[in-house]
């Protein structure tokens, strides 16, 4: 089985039919869950024939003599309801429910329901519903399993989100569930928030006050590290801008969290004292921003 992107569970299966040599007429008759919708049904010849039943509601599937003509293995391909959905599932933090950004500190929980327009599948005590969820990189980050509760709740065990084992960004999980005939299975996110700061490379002399100066026409290198507070990891992929006399200015990673941006002076037109400010954003971490001052003087 498949489940699709629009959470439908797709299945293709085979049936092996055995028609005894000394019998004519055959007709088949095959059990098939209540919640399956049958959608075509191919004969050992890759053929599809005609049916009855197969809908939703029914129980069976019925081919008459004309259609049941050979032996062998027959394939069946039906759809499925998805006994997980997207608008029983929630996340909480410290206890309180309906909330889906996180930070360190918190205590997380998941939780979801097994059941679908109010159907709640018998035996769920016998069954498990598995969580996985994966770090903004799309490594493994926590996984635990559930026992669903008889009413088809699903308490996930709570997990705490630490400085050194968390990242800032979106932290996408999928939650899968089946028993012998049914299936669920849901992708979501949530975001893990981090601060984050930089630290000046360049210009040398703007290190100790953020400050440099220089005369109209001079080419100034700036070059800022961007890291996350927490663990001091550098943050890449952020979007780091500042206004120029141009309009506003993109900076260029270089390396792991390390970015770039040319000044060129004789676009501020007149000596003076002048401030950039330099603001970084990315999902999953605080906004930082960095204040550089330019003291243009005649020379």
């Amino acid at each position: 089985y498949e489940i699709l992107k629009n959470g439908t569970i797709y299945w293709e299966f085979y049936h092996n039919l055995y028609l005894p040599n000394q019998y004519s007429d055959n007709e088949f008759i095959i059990d098939k869950p209540k919640n399956w919708e049958i959608l075509s049904v191919l004969d050992p010849t890759f053929l599809p024939v005609s049916y009855e039943g197969g809908n939703v509601g029914d129980d069976y599937i019925f081919m008459n003599k004309s259609s049941a003509s050979f032996p062998g293995w027959w394939k069946f391909i039906a759809t499925s309801s998805n006994f997980l959905q997207e608008e029983n599932l929630e996340t909480s933090k410290n206890n309180q429910w309906g909330i889906s950004e996180f930070q360190t500190g918190n205590i997380v929980q998941i939780k979801a329901q097994i059941n679908y327009s109010s159907e709640i599948p018998k035996g769920l005590d016998q069954t498990f519903a598995n969580l996985t969820i994966y770090n903004p990189e799309g490594a493994i980050w926590f996984e635990d399993s559930a026992v669903p509760l008889a009413n088809g709740t699903v308490l996930f065990s709570n997990f705490n989100i630490a400085a050194q084992n968390s990242t800032g960004g979106i932290h996408n999980f999928t939650i899968f569930w089946r028993n012998s005939t049914s299936v669920g299975g849901l992708e979501s996110n949530f975001i893990i928030t981090h601060d984050s700061y930089f630290t000046l490379l360049r210009p040398d002399d703007a290190k100790l006050d953020n400050s440099t100066g220089g005369s109209v026409g001079d080419i100034i290198l700036l070059r800022l590290y961007l890291r996350d507070s927490e663990n001091n990891n550098s943050v890449s992929n952020a979007i780091l801008s500042f206004n120029w006399t141009s309009g506003p200015v993109y900076m260029v990673e270089i390396g792991l969290g390390i970015y770039d941006a040319i000044l060129d002076t004789s676009d501020l037109g007149a000596l003076g004292l002048y401030t950039i400010v330099v603001t970084s954003y990315k999902i999953g971490f605080e906004n930082s921003t960095f204040n550089l001052e330019i003291n243009l003087v005649k020379t």
